[in-house]
C-alpha cells in the first residue's frame, strides 16, 4: 500500500469514526467595508446549531443553524443598534436560519457545504467551504451579496461613494460536541431492553 493510499485509509477510518449527531457551539463572524472606518468587524453572539455527520458518506450530512439576529456585535452600541432596526429588521425577522441542502468532500479534510440562507424572510442559497481542523473544529468562509436579502440600506458617503459595502465576508468557526445517546426506555436485563409493565 502506497503513502497516499494508507493516508486515504486512516482519513476514511477517522471519518467513520466521527459519524453521529451533534451540538455545534458556532463563532459567526463578519467583516464589511465601511467608508469611514475601512472595515467593520462584528459577530452574532446566540447561534444555535446541530449536525449529522456521516463519515461513510458526507453527501447524507446535514447541518442546522438558528441566529438570533438581535445578537449582532460590532463594538459599537449605537451602530449595533441601526443595524438591527435599519439593515436586519430584528423587530419583525428576529431569527435567521442555516439549512444545508448538500455536503461535498474536497479533500481530506476539506468540504463545501450548500445551502439555504434565510434572512429577513428572504431565503437564498449560500455555500460554504470548510476545513476540519483538530479535534471537530471546523473553520471556513464565504461572502455574500446583502442586497440578495434585501438588505438594501445605505448612504452615499461624499468622496468615498457608498457608506457601507455590499459585499459582507462571513466567518464561520465551529465546535462539534457528540450528542449523548438516549438511554432505553425501559429497564434492560442482560443486555435486552425489556417493555414496562
Amino acid at each position: 500500500m502506497s503513502d497516499i493510499e494508507d493516508i486515504a485509509e486512516r482519513s476514511h477510518e477517522l471519518l467513520t469514526r466521527l459519524s453521529g449527531d451533534y451540538e455545534l457551539e458556532t463563532q459567526l463572524g463578519f467583516t464589511v467595508a465601511q467608508a469611514v472606518a475601512g472595515r467593520v468587524r462584528g459577530r452574532f453572539e446566540r447561534v444555535e446549531g446541530t449536525a449529522r455527520l456521516d463519515g461513510d458518506d458526507p453527501s447524507q450530512s446535514s447541518v442546522q443553524l438558528t441566529i438570533r439576529t438581535d445578537s449582532i456585535r460590532t463594538g459599537n452600541k449605537r451602530r449595533d443598534q441601526h443595524l438591527c432596526r435599519s439593515f436586519l429588521d430584528t423587530a419583525g425577522h428576529p431569527l435567521a436560519t442555516f439549512s444545508s441542502t448538500r455536503v461535498t468532500r474536497l479533500e481530506e479534510s476539506a468540504f463545501r457545504v450548500a445551502g439555504l440562507l434565510t434572512l429577513r424572510g428572504v431565503t437564498k442559497p449560500v455555500t460554504l467551504d470548510l476545513e476540519l481542523a483538530s479535534g471537530l473544529r471546523f473553520h471556513g468562509e464565504t461572502t455574500i451579496d446583502r442586497r440578495d436579502w434585501q438588505v438594501v440600506w445605505n448612504a452615499p458617503a461624499e468622496a468615498w461613494g457608498l457608506f457601507v459595502g455590499y459585499d459582507v465576508t462571513v466567518q464561520v468557526d465551529v465546535v462539534a460536541t457528540r450528542r449523548p445517546r438516549q438511554a432505553p426506555s425501559g429497564p434492560v436485563v442482560a443486555g435486552f431492553e425489556t417493555k414496562g409493565q
